[in-house]
C-alpha cells in the first residue's frame, strides 16, 4: 500500500491545542483500531525521481501554465532539486512524541523492541533520496541501540550534533531498514474516510510515524538508544566532513569479523535505559504450572430416568 500524498502539508507542534478542521470529528475516532502504511510522502517529494545529475539529491519535474497580458498561455517545465539526507545536521525535538523504553527506565522488559514515534507521519522518509520501489522507501534515519559499556556519547564540533562512539558489532544491518519504519493512522484500512484523507493535515493529531530498532535486548543490560543518519552523506555532513554518497551510513560483514571496529555516528536524539534482571511477561508466563482438573470440571450430571413431554 503506498502512502504518497500531496495534500498532507505541515504539522502541528501541540496536538492538544490544535483547532481541528472538518471533516475530522473527535467523537468518531475509534482508538484501538489502526492502519499501518509502509511509507508516506507529501508535497513535491510525493513525485520525486531518483537522483540523476546530482548524486545525492532527488529531483522532481514540475509544469506551470503561464499567461501574459495578451492572454497568451505557455507551459513552462522545470526540474527542481530537493533537499537530501546530506543537507540535514539536526532535527526538531518537538517532532519526537514518544521514546520507548522511556529515558531513565531501569527495569524495561527485554522481550520488547526499542522504538520512537514522530508527530509528522512522513518524517522517516522526508529526506530519503529515492523514489518508491513497490511498497518500500529506505528511511533517511535509523534507530540504533548500543551496549552502554562499549559505547559513549560525546560532544560534536561547534554547531553540529553530539556523536555516538561505538563498535560496528553494536549496529544492525541497514539492508532491511525499510522494514523497521511505518506510519500509523486511526481506523481500519477499508472504508471512509480513505487512508489518503486520514493522512492529511486535517487528521494530524491522530497520525504518527514510528522507527524501531530490531536489536534483541538482554537481561540486566544498560543501553544507549540513538537516532542517527542512515546514509553515508548524511553521516558525513552531520560529522562536519565533506563528500559522501547514498550508500548506507555503515555496512556489516556477514561473518561479524568487523564487530570490534570503532565507528562514530552523529546523533539527532538519544536516551538511556536499562533492562530488568528478570521478570518480563514471557518469563513469568513460563513459570505457570498446569494442574489436572477435577473430574467434574466441564461436566454436569443430568437425571433422565423420568423424562417429560412423552419422551421415551
Amino acid at each position: 500500500m503506498s502512502g504518497s500524498l500531496s495534500t498532507a502539508r505541515g504539522f502541528v507542534s501541540n496536538a492538544f491545542s490544535y483547532a481541528l478542521a472538518t471533516p475530522f470529528v473527535p467523537e468518531n475516532t475509534v482508538f484501538g483500531q489502526f492502519t499501518f502504511v509502509p511509507w508516506v510522502r507529501s508535497g513535491l517529494a510525493a513525485a520525486q525521481e531518483t537522483p540523476g545529475a546530482d548524486p545525492v539529491r532527488a529531483t522532481v519535474r514540475v509544469s506551470l501554465a503561464v499567461t501574459d497580458g495578451a492572454a497568451t498561455t505557455e507551459s513552462v517545465d522545470r526540474t527542481l532539486l530537493l533537499r537530501g539526507p546530506g543537507d540535514v545536521i539536526g532535527l526538531d525535538r518537538a517532532q519526537i512524541i514518544r521514546r520507548f523504553p522511556a529515558h531513565g527506565t531501569i527495569d524495561a522488559e527485554e522481550s520488547l523492541l526499542a522504538h520512537m514515534e514522530f508527530d509528522r507521519p512522513e518524517l522517516p522518509w522526508l529526506f530519503s533520496p529515492f523514489a518508491a520501489t513497490s511498497d518500500r522507501i529506505v528511511p533517511w534515519l535509523a534507530l540504533v541501540v548500543c551496549d552502554a559499556t562499549v559505547s559513549d556519547e560525546e560532544p560534536g564540533p561547534t554547531g553540529l550534533p553530539h556523536q555516538l562512539r561505538t563498535r560496528l558489532g553494536e549496529l544492525q544491518s541497514l539492508d532491511d531498514s525499510w522494514a523497521w519504519a511505518h506510519a500509523q493512522v486511526v481506523g481500519a484500512a477499508a472504508g471512509a474516510p480513505t487512508i489518503a484523507d486520514r493522512l492529511s493535515a486535517q487528521y494530524g493529531p491522530v497520525n504518527l510515524s514510528r522507527l524501531m530498532c530490531p536489536r534483541k535486548l538482554d537481561h540486566n543490560a544498560h543501553y544507549i538508544a540513538a537516532l542517527v543518519p542512515a546514509f553515508d552523506c548524511g553521516r558525513r555532513s552531520a560529522l562536519g566532513t565533506q563528500g559522501g554518497t547514498l550508500d548506507p551510513a555503515w555496512t556489516r560483514a556477514a561473518d561479524d569479523s568487523d564487530a570490534n571496529i570503532e565507528i562514530v555516528l552523529p546523533i539527532f536524539d538519544s536516551w538511556r535505559f536499562s533492562i530488568a534482571d528478570r521478570g518480563d511477561f514471557e518469563e513469568l508466563a513460563a513459570r505457570l504450572q498446569g494442574v489436572t482438573a477435577p473430574w467434574n470440571v466441564g461436566r454436569r450430571l443430568i437425571d433422565v430416568r423420568t423424562p417429560r413431554g412423552n419422551v421415551t
